[in-house]
């Protein structure tokens, strides 16, 4: 199985979606009384544009046999503070990987992105 780690794109819109509806889905199933059903999330139809657009989003996915099979986000955050110089991190903010693809390596390949990343920016 060869797994394709590259940045999202406005034409993964519909893989995301599906990746979403499972993630969603297994986040209400396991606390129903913490997290919607994904019928009731209303995430808009400018979603990915929005954080495609965003500078300080990076969106990887992996592509697994013409699929998209895991997605993580990433957000660079800037932190200042009185008395120390300011620093720039990296947050996970969303780690996804398809139900069927469970250990099969594709979490550490997008985290493995995530670090590449972070210390080509410095971060």
């Amino acid at each position: 199985m060869e797994i394709m780690i590259r940045e999202a794109t406005l034409a993964d819109e519909g893989g995301l979606d599906l990746l979403y509806t499972e993630i969603d889905t297994l986040h209400h199933e396991a606390l129903p009384q913490l997290f919607r059903r994904h019928e009731e999330i209303a995430r808009p139809s400018s979603f990915l544009a929005d954080r495609l657009a965003d500078e300080t989003v990076r969106i990887f996915v992996a592509e697994i046999e013409g699929r998209l099979g895991g997605m993580i986000l990433l957000k660079i955050r800037q932190e200042e503070h009185m008395l120390q110089q300011t620093r720039a991190y990296l947050i996970v903010s969303t780690l996804i990987v398809a139900a069927d693809l469970h250990g099969q390596g594709v979490a550490q390949l997008l985290l493995d992105t995530a670090v590449t990343f972070a210390r080509e920016r410095g971060l």
